[in-house]
């Protein structure tokens, strides 16, 4: 049975992943981005702990079962990503809340906790990496001292680059 990935599929269309790697890479060298509020929404770094990316992949599967798509979209997820697709707006994010079932939210879950338990890691200073042959890259970065989940992986960069 093959396994797929779909986190919010809405945040960014196939044509944009290259353009939307290539901006990630470019902005995760740039300053630290600190928010602990984004889109009305304080970090709880207590119940959602982004200190390494196994714990932040945990927290953003906490989130999507507790149902709160809110949280890990403000911030679980890559901001630069999320961004681009909500330019701020917390109606959208309300509205993609809305939108996430119950079934949707527990494959994620499952998916990502696969990644977590038996997915090999590469792990940088401010990028990281976890593959599953028949699943889809998972790629992080981290921000300050927060690591970030990315929506639309981050290719691995070839050696030499």
């Amino acid at each position: 049975m093959k396994r797929y990935l779909f986190l919010i599929p809405i945040l960014a269309a196939p044509a944009a992943v290259p353009a939307v790697a290539q901006t990630i890479q470019r902005i995760s060298t740039e300053r630290p981005v600190h928010a602990p509020v984004r889109y009305g929404i304080a970090a709880d770094l207590q119940a959602y702990p982004q200190d390494h990316p196994q714990r932040t992949i945990r927290s953003v599967v906490k989130a999507a079962l507790s149902g709160r798509i809110d949280y890990m979209l403000a911030q679980l997820l890559s901001p630069t990503q999320v961004d681009a697709k909500l330019k701020g707006d917390v109606d959208a994010l309300r509205r993609l809340k809305a939108q996430s079932t119950p079934e949707a939210r527990k494959r994620i879950a499952e998916a990502l906790s696969l990644q977590i338990e038996e997915g090999t890691w590469l792990v940088t200073k401010k990028l990281a990496w976890a593959q599953i042959e028949g699943l889809p890259l998972l790629s992080l970065e981290k921000i300050g001292d927060r690591w970030y989940m990315h929506n639309v992986a981050v290719p691995v960069p070839e050696e030499g680059e």
